[in-house]
C-alpha cells in the first residue's frame, strides 16, 4: 500500500509541477512572440487555461496530503485530546461530503459534455476532457482525506492534527 501512495503521490506532483512549468512556459513564449513578430499563438491562452484547471483540482489532493487546505482552527486552540480528534475527523467527514459532490456531479458533467460532442474553440479538444479535472480532483481528495482519517485514528496517542503526508 505504501508503494502504490508513493507512486500516486509522486504522479501528483509531476503532474502539478510539470502543468504549471508548461504553462508558464507557454505563455511566455505567446507573448515574446506577439510583441516580437506581433502574431501570437492561438490555442496558447486556452491550453493554458485548462492546464491551470488540471493543476488546480489535482493539486488539491496536493493540499489535502500536506494539510495546507485553509482551516478555521480557533476551536482547536481551546481543545486537546479526544475531542480535538473528533472535530477534525468531523471536519474531513464534512469535507468528504463536499469532494464526493464534486466527483459524482463532476461525472454527470462529463458524461453530458460527452454525449453533446462539445469541442473548445480554439483547440478543437473535446470539452470532456477539461472537465474530467472535476471528478478526478474530487476523487483524489475524497482519497486522501480517507487516509488522513485512518492515519489519525490509527495514532491515538497523537494530539495533533492527522496528516498523511508522513506516509509517502
Amino acid at each position: 500500500m505504501k508503494v502504490l501512495n508513493k507512486i500516486l503521490n509522486h504522479t501528483e506532483e509531476i503532474l502539478v509541477s510539470s502543468g504549471i512549468l508548461f504553462a508558464a512556459l507557454l505563455l511566455f513564449v505567446n507573448v515574446v512572440l506577439r510583441y516580437i513578430f506581433k502574431y501570437g499563438i492561438v490555442w496558447a491562452e486556452e491550453l493554458t487555461r485548462y492546464i491551470i484547471v488540471w493543476v488546480t483540482f489535482v493539486g488539491g489532493a496536493i493540499c489535502v496530503r500536506r494539510g495546507s487546505h485553509l482551516t478555521v482552527s480557533i476551536l482547536l486552540e481551546f481543545v486537546k485530546g479526544a475531542k480535538r480528534k473528533a472535530i477534525i475527523i468531523g471536519a474531513h467527514l464534512l469535507t468528504i461530503l463536499f469532494t464526493l459532490f464534486l466527483t459524482i456531479y463532476g461525472f454527470e458533467l462529463v458524461s453530458q459534455a460527452f454525449v453533446n460532442g462539445q469541442v473548445t474553440p480554439a483547440l478543437q479538444a473535446p470539452y470532456y476532457f477539461i472537465y474530467l479535472a472535476i471528478p478526478i480532483g474530487g476523487a483524489l481528495m475524497t482519497l486522501r482525506l480517507i487516509q488522513d482519517i485512518v492515519s489519525g485514528l490509527k495514532d491515538p496517542e497523537n494530539d495533533e492534527s492527522p496528516s498523511i503526508e508522513e506516509v509517502k
